[in-house]
């Protein structure tokens, strides 16, 4: 895998030359979450659950969710390649820090720091040790939201 075609379609969003994917068939949706249950979230190796026609926000940290690992606002598209199942926190976790990035770049990131990005969330979701390595700062902000969240979490949950 790689995430060459999503690079290119990235930078043609960012040129105005491709419009932004639709929103993710919902019997598409279905069919990858189905996939995911009982199995292992490739970035925290919790096992996702599929919650077959629930709603669900935060309360459900192991919830398998289909992320787009380049994000539809960078350009991402809904192709096979660029979908993967992951755990309810870690995919919060990775926008939330995806955010504040956008944030500090006043949501116009120049194209080289949208690239960057990019990188990042492809290794993020594969090869979390590699992520580390290779993009310690954007690593850490995705353990610091991590961290934050399931405090949060366990908060709430002592509350209750």
């Amino acid at each position: 895998m790689s995430p060459e075609q999503e690079l290119m379609r990235a930078r043609e969003f960012s040129q105005g030359l491709v419009k932004l994917a639709a929103p993710l068939v919902a019997s598409r949706k279905a069919e990858l979450l189905s996939k995911a249950d009982g199995r292992r979230c490739p970035s925290c190796a919790c096992r996702m659950e599929y919650l077959r026609g629930k709603k669900f926000g935060h309360e459900r940290p192991n919830a398998a969710t289909v992320e787009h690992i380049c994000p539809r606002k960078l350009g991402g598209s809904n192709e096979q390649w660029n979908l993967i199942a992951r755990c309810n926190l870690c995919n919060r976790s990775s926008g939330h820090a995806m955010n504040e990035w956008l944030q500090r770049h006043k949501y116009n990131p120049p194209w080289q720091e949208k690239k960057r990005m990019i990188q990042y969330l492809w290794v993020e979701v594969h090869d979390t040790f590699r992520a580390q390595e290779l993009y310690p700062d954007m690593f850490a902000s995705f353990q610091t939201k991590r961290r934050s969240m399931t405090t949060k979490l366990m908060e709430r949950e002592v509350r209750e």
